[in-house]
């Protein structure tokens, strides 16, 4: 059926005409005739701008045009017209990408065939990336008439990849030149992958954000209303140094983050709920980002201390006398 056939309410909006590209994209799709008419709707609505595309909408199309990009070619002007309208409405909007959308889209764009200028300095640019948690319930409740949030203001970076050359013999100095992003590892991994945060970190540190003094929970507490739920967390808390018990308190433990990347949790876990936090990682920039993020939001509050997976007597490395709890 055409794209464009109109239905109950009108033609097919912007996230409608994304989902069906990256639909086809997901199916391995080979036929052009359907995609080049995607990609002239795709154009069209982006160039009206009514209603403004979200990120996560960009970052879709992006990747469903650098998936489908031998088919979507063949749409000749339309796809050069969307990929120029696409980087623009990106770059104006940059600051609602979330982490995983802006290296999604960045990778993709690139993948597509897209060059943009402004969008190319993102590489190797920082950026400020700001979180705010509630104060209520934690080791150090907000001063009366104090704002009752922590407001944790984080730079961050976009992790990249250096593209190898074509032989051995061309190998040479890193070239910042052949630095591209990477978005999907390449089976071998990122070696800065923790110069930005992750969803994985954010989840953590908003969950710490909302624990009470207790780990455990009182025996009279639920989550979320549910006390299997608070007896499933109790379970499953160590039962050595007494966290399973209902007068446990997170006030003065010791912690360690392993692949800390920016430093969230930490920064939370120290400031909210009193956790004497040692932040690590392996990556010499993650480390320069993390120990500026840790003076920045808990100063003398985080440690931040290299370590890499594997090594011996990790406790001995980080300086700690026992280990962390």
């Amino acid at each position: 059926a055409s794209v464009e056939r109109t239905h109950g309410r009108g033609r097919l909006s912007l996230r409608e005409a994304v989902n069906l590209l990256w639909a086809l994209a997901s199916l391995a799709w080979r036929s052009s005739k359907g995609v080049c008419q995607l990609v002239s709707t795709c154009e069209k609505l982006l160039l009206q701008g009514n209603p403004p595309p979200t990120s996560h909408d960009l970052a879709n199309l992006a990747w469903a045009l650098g998936a489908l990009r031998p088919q979507a070619q063949k749409a000749q002007a339309s796809y050069a017209g969307l990929l120029r309208v696409l980087g623009d409405a990106a770059m104006a909007d940059v600051d609602s990408f979330n982490s995983q959308e802006l290296l999604k889209f960045l990778a993709a764009y690139e993948r597509a065939g897209g060059e943009h200028s402004g969008l190319k300095q993102l590489q190797g640019a920082q950026r400020e990336l700001v979180y705010t948690f509630p104060t209520a319930g934690g080791a150090r409740p907000a001063p009366r008439g104090a704002e009752e949030q922590l407001t944790v203001t984080l730079t961050a970076a976009v992790p990249t990849v250096q593209q190898m050359p074509h032989s051995a013999a061309a190998e040479g100095p890193e070239d910042p030149e052949r630095r591209r992003v990477d978005d999907s590892c390449g089976g071998k991994g990122r070696p800065n992958t923790g110069v930005t945060v992750w969803q994985g970190a954010y989840f953590l540190a908003e969950w710490l954000s909302r624990q009470v003094d207790c780990p455990a929970g009182p025996q009279s507490a639920s989550i979320g209303g549910d006390l299997s739920k608070t007896r499933q967390l109790r379970k499953a808390l160590p039962r050595k140094g007494g966290w399973r018990d209902p007068g446990a308190r997170w006030q003065g433990r010791v912690g360690v983050e392993l692949g800390a990347g920016l430093g969230l949790p930490s920064i939370v876990a120290s400031k909210l709920l009193g956790v004497r936090m040692v932040a690590t990682d392996g990556d010499a920039s993650t480390l320069e980002l993390l120990q500026r993020n840790a003076q920045a939001n808990a100063p003398g509050s985080v440690d931040v201390q290299p370590l890499e997976w594997g090594l011996p007597k990790p406790t001995k490395r980080l300086g700690l006398e026992r280990r962390a709890d």
